[in-house]
C-alpha cells in the first residue's frame, strides 16, 4: 500500500489471487473484503481487471490484428486476391486454335511396324500381340477356346526360339488375329 496525491494504491502481484475460482477457494474472499471495503465511500474506487481479461483482444483476429504479423499477413492477403482475379483475364487478344496434323491410326501401325523392323524387334512385337490378343479374349470371354489356344501356343514357342523372320512375324500376327475372330463368333 503506498499513499499517492490524495488516494492510496494498492498494488497486488498474483494476477489470479482475485480471479473468480481464486474467489471461491481459501482466504481469497476474505482478503478482498478487508483490502476494499475499509476505502468504500471515500472517493473513487478503481481496479485494474487486465489479467481478467478486460481491455485486451479476446478473439483469433484480435490477437493477430495487434501483433506484428498483421501488415504481412494482409499484404499476403492482398497478393492472393489479386492473383485470384488475375488467373481468369486475358491480358491481350485471344490467340487462335492451332490445328495439328491428326495422324491417322493406321499412320501409328506402320511406324511401330518400322521401328521394330529397323530395331530387328520382332520377339518384342510378336509378345505385344500375344499380350493384346489375351487380354481381348479374356474381355471376351473366350480365352479358353482351343482354336484360339493352338496360335497362341505357336507364337509363344516361336519368341523362345528367337528367329522370328518378317514373314515369320505376319504369319504368326495373322493367325492369332483370325483365331481370335472365330473365337468371337462362336
Amino acid at each position: 500500500m503506498i499513499d499517492e496525491g490524495k488516494g492510496r494504491v494498492i498494488a497486488v502481484a498474483d494476477p489470479f489471487l482475485f480471479n473468480n475460482h481464486s474467489l471461491r477457494t481459501g482466504d481469497h474472499a476474505r482478503l478482498f473484503r478487508k483490502l476494499i471495503l475499509p476505502h468504500l465511500g471515500n472517493g473513487l474506487l478503481a481496479v485494474d481487471e487486465y489479467h481478467h481479461g478486460f481491455g485486451r483482444a479476446t478473439s483469433v483476429l484480435g490477437h493477430v490484428s495487434s501483433s506484428i504479423i498483421f501488415y504481412p499477413l494482409l499484404q499476403c492477403l492482398l497478393l492472393s486476391l489479386f492473383l485470384w482475379a488475375a488467373t481468369g483475364r486475358r491480358f491481350g487478344a485471344a490467340r487462335p486454335v492451332l490445328e495439328g496434323n491428326d495422324r491417322s491410326s493406321m499412320e501409328y501401325v506402320r511406324a511401330m511396324a518400322r521401328l521394330f523392323q529397323r530395331g530387328k524387334k520382332r520377339d518384342f512385337a510378336l509378345e505385344s500381340m500375344v499380350r493384346w490378343v489375351e487380354d481381348e479374349a479374356k474381355i471376351h470371354l473366350v480365352h479358353w477356346e482351343d482354336s484360339l489356344q493352338k496360335p497362341l501356343d505357336s507364337a509363344r514357342q516361336a519368341i523362345r526360339d528367337g528367329k522370328i523372320t518378317d514373314r515369320g512375324l505376319l504369319n504368326l500376327a495373322r493367325q492369332l488375329f483370325d483365331a481370335l475372330e472365330k473365337a468371337r463368333r462362336k
